[in-house]
């Protein structure tokens, strides 16, 4: 054999000894130990191509390298071909069960049996022992401490990936037309890129190690590519070819999608972001250095290669590629079942594995549900922010939404102790606040009682007043054991301008309930009530009566708990409307602006009920008169106003705000939030752009 050849053999004999060692240590969960098997199956290939091409027919190790062939024709070329080098359905139309039957195919002892026997042969071929070091010790290491990261079989998963779906403590969505399960081929791809961009971020000793994860990584991101858009650079004969999401999703269009504009998606898409010159460049290194080797390039050629390509520019166009089909999938009502992430986690429970299932390495899986977290345990755990965090979280709510009542009130009794202490954090406060926020689904009322209970308490009012007022503000409703009047009025006539709004959103939501019938047929506008026109007349100074006005307006128009009031309380929209049009009108009087741009922008926003954008721009005008304190501010930090994201223009002021208040990450993430869910629209990405110019110090 020539040298150049036995280089190749070389290159992909270590590769398969990277695979072996790290198989043979069982660190991996069953998905990554099959997902490095594919991965195997490609090296697997070249070699037995590059014998088919290199030893003569009468050589007596023609025989051998030809039963290794065989061996790996007949059971794991499928492998390699349709889960590895392409992502591709093996029944000639887009089959869930096909893909998995093949993916479960593959397992330790096929795996390591076919690596062996290569071995054997290449030894007989080259009449010495063939050198094939694997990994260092230090870099072995690394990925096993990566793996076992990784490890997913220790937790039950709700999964949308195709090759999950019968996976070891994994269960989930099986869909059935072609667009619908294209889309779980891609989440199921999703988790094969994340594993491969952990394995290639190790930072390791040798550069072979690096090298090969990398090449992996490469692999995976040109499979979702080609499963996201269909490939243009070959015709639809090919062996490889096979239509993308791009051409699949338009039979799944309905008469409520937003057609014109999910039709010209894709070619918005690739207009904005030039994806396509990027895949083409790279498709060489892809097809010469990673899914396949070039037999007619050394080695040092196929690396040089690889190493020239940037794995920070591929993770951003696949950042791009992930984000376009998400917006794909939340904007087609029939794909909304592929809008679940690739696995969500689920605590507290074991999942039944189906039929036979063995793991890669042939063992049943071990059937024990994880034991029930106390509340100590809970509050410990989220406190302190342990591995238990998830699990800690979910056992909170669970507790709180609990039909046990001794159970429910064992949880409030430990929340209650720990809200009387001053070191809480902001982040185990959110954590608590929310909790108590998502009970309501299940018995409001005792949620009510909860919250007057604590309400009533000086010590814990003194330190959550504005949070536990939040919290009521859209759960209040009459109780016949409480005077709900009574205590909301008891908060109004301190004079407070933010318990003051908060408490009339409660008033507003209990007045609105109470009057809505169970028979949505006979639900019928009325008047808006005495009360809340009084309470909101009773307010005198200008800026405050904006202020109020402003946030019962932008509650009424975007708070979801209104949403259903809101579609036939018609005189509550057309006071709302009107009042806080005259507040904004006084407060721009009060203050003197003389600018009628900036008033005619404010009125402009308000016409379209965009009251964060005005809040903005009411909050920017008290910063540059100098007011202390800022209320606008000061009512955004309190959460007096919905932080919506179901409009992009009033989720715009969201960012805006925070920004402001000078949360500049918070602001970040918001804006690119908005970018990556909404990747075609021109405004989302021009307001992330137009971030980064007044903070540059803010860009990646």
């Amino acid at each position: 054999m020539e040298q150049k050849v036995l280089d190749q053999i070389h290159l992909c004999m270590n590769e398969l000894q990277m695979v072996k060692q790290l198989i043979d240590i069982k660190a991996a969960d069953d998905f990554c130990s099959r997902m490095l098997g594919i991965y195997a199956m490609m090296r697997v290939d070249d070699i037995t191509k590059i014998w088919g091409h290199s030893i003569p027919k009468s050589d007596a190790n023609y025989a051998l390298a030809d039963n290794v062939k065989n061996l790996y024709n007949q059971g794991l070329r499928t492998v390699r071909d349709k889960l590895g080098a392409h992502y591709q359905t093996p029944a000639g139309t887009v089959d869930l069960f096909a893909s998995v039957e093949i993916f479960k195919s593959i397992d330790y002892a096929n795996t390591v049996c076919l690596i062996d026997e290569i071995s054997r042969v290449q030894l007989l071929i080259e009449g010495c022992g063939v050198v094939a070091n694997g990994m260092c010790e230090t870099d072995l290491g690394i990925a096993k401490g990566i793996l076992e990261e990784l490890y997913s079989d220790d937790q039950a998963y709700l999964t949308c990936g195709a090759l999950d779906t019968f996976g070891i403590n994994k269960g989930g969505v099986m869909t059935m037309s072609e667009p619908q399960v294209k889309g779980q081929y891609l989440r199921s791809i999703e988790v094969m890129v994340d594993v491969a961009k952990n394995l290639l971020d190790g930072g390791y000793s040798e550069i072979e190690t690096k090298r090969m994860f990398k090449r992996l990584y490469v692999c995976t991101v040109f499979n979702y590519h080609d499963n996201l858009i269909t490939r243009k650079d070959i015709n639809d004969k090919a062996v490889q070819y096979e239509e993308g999401l791009d051409r699949l999703f338009p039979k799944l269009i309905s008469i409520n999608d937003n057609k014109a504009v999910l039709e010209k998606a894709f070619d918005q898409f690739e207009n904005i972001y030039q994806i396509e010159p990027f895949i083409k460049k790279y498709r060489k290194v892809r097809d010469h250095a990673c899914a396949h080797f070039d037999e007619n390039s050394t080695v040092m050629d196929i690396n040089k290669e690889l190493d020239l390509l940037n794995t920070d520019k591929l993770s951003e166009v696949y950042g791009y590629m992930l984000n376009m089909f998400n917006y794909i999938a939340n904007n087609v009502f029939l794909l909304k079942a592929v809008t679940l992430p690739a696995r969500v986690p689920i605590y507290g429970v074991q999942m039944e594995t189906a039929g036979d299932i063995e793991s890669f390495y042939g063992e049943k899986p071990a059937g024990d549900i994880p034991p029930t977290m106390g509340c100590v345990e809970i509050m410990r755990a989220i406190r302190k922010n342990t591995e238990d965090y998830g699990a800690a979280c979910d056992a909170l709510q669970k507790k709180l939404m609990s039909h046990d009542e001794e159970e429910y009130q064992e949880m409030v009794g430990f929340i209650a102790q720990r809200l009387r202490e001053p070191s809480v954090s902001n982040e185990e406060q959110t954590v608590i606040i929310l909790a108590l926020k998502n009970a309501k689904r299940c018995f409001p009322e005792r949620l009510q009682r909860t919250l007057v209970s604590m309400i009533n308490d000086k010590v814990i009012f003194k330190l959550h007043d504005a949070h536990l007022l939040w919290l009521l503000s859209s759960n209040c409703r009459e109780d016949k054991n409480i005077d709900m009047m009574k205590l909301l009025d008891s908060i109004i006539i301190q004079q407070k301008i933010i318990p003051t709004s908060l408490s009339l959103l409660a008033l507003l939501h209990m007045m609105v309930e109470k009057r809505h019938s169970y028979i949505v047929g006979t639900n019928k506008a009325h008047e808006v009530a005495e009360e809340i026109k009084n309470y909101c007349e009773s307010v005198k100074n200008p800026t405050e009566k904006c202020l109020l006005m402003m946030v019962l307006s932008q509650h009424w128009f975007w708070d979801r708990e209104l949403e259903y009031y809101r579609s036939y309380e018609t005189k509550y929209t057309e006071y709302f409307q009107k009042e806080t049009e005259k507040a904004l009108d006084a407060y721009f009087t009060y203050i003197k602006l003389q600018d009628q741009q900036e008033i005619e922008l404010c009125k402009g926003y308000l016409k379209k009920n965009l009251l964060l954008l005005v809040l903005y721009r009411l909050a920017y005008y008290e910063q540059e008169r100098n007011q202390t304190p800022n209320l606008y501010m000061e009512a955004w930090r309190f959460n007096c106003f919905v932080r919506t994201k179901c409009y992009i223009y009033e989720a715009f002021g969201v960012g805006l705000m925070e920004e402001l208040m000078g949360n500049k990450e918070s602001a970040k993430s918001i804006f690119e939030k908005l970018v990556k869910e909404n990747p075609i629209h021109r405004d989302a990405i021009k307001t992330l752009e137009d971030f980064y110019k007044r903070n540059p110090e803010m860009m990646r």
